[in-house]
Formats: C-alpha cells, sequence, structure tokens
C-alpha cells in the first residue's frame, strides 16, 4: 500500500503527516499509468504564477504558520475548481468510483459546472494525476491567492 506525503502547516513535503492510502488507490494509479488514460495538462483554464516571493502565513499564529516570505519557484493553478461535469469524464475513462451522492457516473442534474463535491483526498490526487497535474500545497495555494503584493 502506498503512503502519501502530506504537505505540513508549513507548505513543506513532511513524513510526519504522512498519510496510508486506501486498498484501492494503488491499483487506480497503475491502471491510469498503465492504460495511459493520463491526460495533457489543459492549461487554458490555468494561471501562470511566476517566481518570487510570496507573503504566507497568519499575523495571528494559532494552527498556521505566522506570516514569512517564501521564495516559490513558478507553476500553473487551476483558476476554477474542478467541475462536476469535469470529474465525471474521469470516472468514465477510469471507471473510479463515484461520489457517494451521485446515483451514477454522471453528476446530478443541473450541477455538470458547480464544483465536484463527496470527494476525498486521495480521489482528488488520482484526478489531479489523470489530468496530468497534482494537487497545490498550501504555500501555492496561498501565494496564488495572494500575489506578490501580499494581498488579504
Amino acid at each position: 500500500t502506498s503512503v502519501i506525503e502530506k504537505e505540513d502547516l508549513s507548505g513543506e513535503r513532511s513524513s510526519l503527516f504522512q498519510m496510508k492510502a486506501p486498498s484501492w488507490y494503488d491499483s487506480m494509479v497503475e491502471n491510469i499509468r498503465k492504460e495511459n488514460f493520463q491526460q495533457v495538462p489543459d492549461r487554458s483554464n490555468m494561471v501562470f504564477i511566476p517566481e518570487g516571493r510570496y507573503i504566507v502565513g497568519d499575523a495571528k499564529g494559532g494552527t498556521t504558520s505566522p506570516i514569512s516570505e517564501k521564495r516559490m519557484s513558478s507553476f500553473y493553478i487551476d483558476s476554477t475548481e474542478v467541475s462536476c461535469s469535469q470529474y465525471a469524464r474521469f470516472l468514465v475513462m477510469t471507471g473510479h468510483r463515484k461520489p457517494r451522492h451521485w446515483k451514477q457516473a454522471t453528476p446530478p442534474e443541473g450541477t455538470g459546472s458547480v464544483p465536484v463535491t463527496g470527494v476525498n483526498f486521495f480521489d482528488a490526487k488520482l484526478y489531479a494525476l489523470w489530468a496530468g497535474k497534482d494537487l497545490p500545497t498550501e504555500w501555492e495555494w496561498e501565494s496564488a491567492a495572494r500575489g506578490q503584493e501580499g494581498r488579504i
């Protein structure tokens, strides 16, 4: 069984936050790779975030990291969440399980353009693998949201 490294609160990959993948995860990863289901990343709905220094963290502290400046490499991030229609295409192509609240591998009527819900971390990782992408780290997400001006 795979062990997935999950980012810790500092945005770094950490063995302290490893999670054991469910029993079905490894076979789905193998299937996506073997069957060549991986897509060429569609960057038409992505935003380029340039390399640079970004202000991240929270002045209040608490469970988040304190405000600091972090140097980030350039990356792309989706400008919107994954829609139900996009996720349904992944389900049809890979045979992955549907969200519990869906009656079939197609989204409930009228929800095709809304963000998909009812997926867990491992479902999201598989979708990202299939889409030729990866899930953003905490720092990537925050850097994209704040921009180099440090908004928020």
